[in-house]
C-alpha cells in the first residue's frame, strides 16, 4: 500500500513558472495582436470615425448612409458585390466539397491525388495577383482563349458591364447631359471632371451619360478606374453617331456636349475640342433650367 502526502488545507500551490520556449510564444503572440491592432483594427476605427463626420468634423450620424442608399449606382454596385459574392460561394464550396471528398474517400492513383492536391495549394502559397493576372491573360480582352467566351466578358459583374441606356426614360427624369469623347483611356480627361460634378448635376435634376465607341468591356474599366463608377458610360452604335453629328470619320467621336431637355429637344451644345469646359458649361447651363 503506498501513501501520499496531500499539501496542507490553507497552503497555496507553488507557482509555475514559465520557460523561455513559453515567453518566446507568448511574446510572439502580444506582436501579432499588436500588428492585428495597428494594421487591421485601427483603419477600421477610423473608417466607422469618419463615416458619420462632415468634412469639417462634425458630427452627422448616418446621413453618409442614407445618401449611398438614395443613390441607385451605389445601390447597384452594392447589388452587384453582393451576388458576385455569393456566386463565389456557390461555385467553390461544393467545388472544395467534392474535392476533398475525392481525395479522402475514393481510391483514386495515388499520383492523380497528389496532382489534385497541390493544384489545390497553389492558391494558397502563390500571391492573389498572380492567379488574376493569369485569368486576364488567357480569357481577357486579348487574352488566348477570349473566343470561347463569345461576347462574355470577365472584368465586373453583368450588371455593371452590361446596361441598356434609355433616352426617353431618362428624360422622364429630368434634362440628359450626353458627352461624347473619342477614345477611353486615351482621351477622355472630362469624364474626371463630369464625374467630380455629378453631385451638382443630380441636384438639378439632371442625367449624365458619357458615350464612345469603344468596347463594353473597355468601357466598364474606364469608368471604374477613371471616373469612380460615377458615370454611366455607353457604347454608340452608327446611327446614334450620325444622328448627333459626331462621327469624325475615323472610327471615333468628335467632343461634344450636348444637354437633351424633357421635351427631346437639344437644348445645348459644347463642341470645343479643349475638355477643360465642358463639365462647367453643361453643368451651369442645367442649373439654369431648374431655377
Amino acid at each position: 500500500m503506498t501513501t501520499a502526502t496531500l499539501p496542507a488545507r490553507g497552503r497555496a500551490a507553488p507557482r509555475q513558472r514559465w520557460s523561455r520556449d513559453e515567453w518566446i510564444a507568448r511574446a510572439m503572440m502580444l506582436g501579432a495582436m499588436a500588428l492585428l491592432l495597428t494594421f487591421l483594427i485601427a483603419p477600421l476605427f477610423s473608417i466607422l470615425v469618419n463615416a458619420v463626420l462632415d468634412k469639417e468634423g462634425n458630427f452627422v450620424g448616418l446621413a453618409h448612409f442614407s445618401a449611398y442608399f438614395q443613390t441607385p449606382s451605389l445601390l447597384r454596385a452594392a447589388f452587384n458585390s453582393v451576388w458576385v459574392a455569393l456566386a463565389v460561394v456557390l461555385v467553390s464550396v461544393p467545388t472544395a466539397f467534392v474535392c476533398a471528398y475525392a481525395l479522402t474517400r475514393t481510391s483514386l492513383p495515388g499520383p492523380f491525388k497528389a496532382t489534385v492536391r497541390l493544384i489545390a495549394l497553389i492558391p494558397l502559397l502563390a500571391p492573389s495577383l498572380l492567379s488574376a493576372i493569369s485569368f486576364v491573360q488567357w480569357f481577357g480582352n486579348r487574352g488566348v482563349l477570349k473566343f470561347l467566351l463569345g461576347d462574355f466578358s470577365i472584368y465586373g459583374a453583368p450588371g455593371i458591364t452590361r446596361m441598356t441606356v434609355a433616352l426617353a426614360e431618362l428624360r422622364q427624369k429630368g434634362p440628359v447631359v450626353i458627352f461624347f469623347f473619342p477614345s477611353a483611356f486615351t482621351d477622355a480627361p472630362e469624364c474626371r471632371d463630369f464625374a467630380a460634378n455629378i453631385d451638382a448635376f443630380r441636384a438639378a435634376g439632371a442625367s449624365v451619360v458619357g458615350i464612345s465607341r469603344d468596347s463594353l468591356d473597355t468601357l466598364a474599366r474606364f469608368s471604374a478606374e477613371e471616373c469612380a463608377a460615377k458615370v454611366p458610360l455607353a457604347r454608340a452604335d452608327e446611327s446614334l453617331v450620325n444622328g448627333f453629328d459626331v462621327n469624325d470619320g475615323a472610327m471615333f467621336n468628335t467632343r461634344t456636349t450636348y444637354v437633351v431637355a424633357p421635351s427631346g429637344k437639344i437644348a445645348f451644345v459644347n463642341d470645343d475640342m479643349d475638355y477643360a469646359g465642358h463639365a462647367k458649361s453643361a453643368l451651369a447651363f442645367v442649373q439654369g433650367m431648374s431655377r
